[in-house]
């Protein structure tokens, strides 16, 4: 059997995107094969990450928990240091790699699975050269890519980035543009290149019926058309609805908007916009089903046209209609008219536009219907498993 240590940024109990792709593909990989454990490291600095202490069990696989009180304690008083913190920002590479050589036996692995950021893979990185193990870096997303190309982080970082994926043996990541694109920036080989695209919980995720109590818990009017959209990060483009909600409101009358991920919802104050509260992952099914359209206007960026995020493919799963902008990242999912709509990205003209066909489509079903069934054929979690699975095999031999 092959013992495989993953190191990854946000272990769990953590339950955003990050750690529910990994906890979901590490699920589905074939245990009379492979061996696996989980160090979390401090990188990612996730108070939540030590609410199961610094070692448990869990799925067959033991979690190492690098972040404890006082590195924590520690990091966040560093972090309100300015000039010491940008000193000490690429030192937790070092740091991480340390503690994971003081708290785990890396001997008995023979695979190092590194996951991004960069600052994490070059901890795993570390590790694995010190006992000649072999090392995998596992790409969730380039963050140079949310910088700008002439600045000196962007520079620095772009830097480090390259130094981690040409000293790897093999690269993941999670969808086939951001393969291309990594081919691009730093001409590694595309054979050793894997993608192991992100999947749905087909059991979890499924069409229900609208649950009427939580309509009322959040005062939400019964009688309107409620669209879905998210507020989570800047470029899920939500400001472009909010600064436009004039023009929407008049073209389109009875919507109401439900806003979910919002951060800072004081500084919002309309009637037509109901923000919910942070909702646990498992309850996400339930909020999605109150929706009649769910709309994903994001910002097109390097960053956006190459991953594909875990929520079209979980509202996809719901057989809620879907209103896309133009992004590589979404329009990799959805086709127009087909599994669901895309509008220009940026355009108030394109995005009314495409809401008044869903509104006016009474055969809005067979969308929906085609969206369930393209998600369920395409985007599982045993898929992405095996194309790891498939890694460990080649490096291997």
């Amino acid at each position: 059997m092959v013992k495989v240590l993953h190191i990854v940024r946000d272990s769990y109990p953590l339950s955003g995107g990050y750690v529910i792709r990994t906890e979901n593909i590490l699920d589905n990989i074939d245990s009379s094969k492979y061996a696996i454990d989980v160090a979390g490291s401090i990188i990612g600095r996730k108070k939540d990450q030590m609410k199961k202490g610094e070692y448990f069990y869990r799925n067959s696989r033991s979690y190492y928990q690098m972040i404890s009180k006082h590195i924590y304690l520690m990091i966040s008083i560093i972090e309100k240091l300015p000039k010491i913190r940008i000193f000490f920002h690429y030192f937790y590479i070092l740091i991480n790699s340390f503690l994971v050589l003081a708290n785990i036996n890396v001997r008995k692995y023979k695979i190092i699975h590194g996951h991004s950021t960069f600052m994490n893979g070059i901890s795993a990185l570390i590790v694995a050269k010190i006992f000649n193990k072999k090392f995998i870096y596992d790409i969730h997303c380039l963050g140079i890519d949310g910088y700008k190309k002439k600045g000196v982080r962007y520079k620095i970082e772009k830097y480090l980035e390259a130094y981690v994926i040409k000293k790897s043996e093999a690269i993941i990541v999670i969808d086939s543009s951001l393969k291309e694109h990594v081919f691009d920036l730093f001409a590694f080989p595309k054979d050793k290149i894997y993608v192991a695209a992100n999947g749905i919980d087909f059991h979890k995720f499924q069409k229900k019926e609208r649950n009427s109590t939580l309509l009322k818990k959040h005062n939400m009017p019964e009688g309107k058309f409620l669209i879905g959209i998210d507020n989570s990060k800047p470029l899920e483009g939500f400001e472009f609805i909010y600064s436009n909600r004039e023009k929407i409101f008049n073209h389109i009358d009875n919507i109401h908007f439900i806003v979910f991920g919002s951060k800072q919802k004081e500084s919002y104050d309309d009637e037509h916009f109901t923000f919910l509260p942070r909702i646990e992952f498992n309850e996400m099914v339930n909020y999605y089903n109150l929706c009649d359209l769910f709309i994903m206007p994001r910002i097109k960026t390097k960053q956006t046209n190459t991953v594909t995020p875990l929520k079209i493919l979980e509202i996809m799963s719901c057989g809620v209609p879907l209103l896309i902008s133009d992004v590589g990242g979404l329009t990799s999912c959805v086709i127009d008219s087909k599994t669901g709509y895309v509008f220009k990205e940026g355009s108030i003209c394109s995005l009314i536009d495409r809401i008044n066909t869903v509104v006016e489509n009474k055969n809005i079903s067979t969308i929906t219907e085609a969206s369930i069934n393209w998600v369920r054929s395409n985007k599982s979690w045993k898929t992405a498993s095996e194309q790891y699975e498939k890694c460990y095999e080649n490096i291997l031999s």
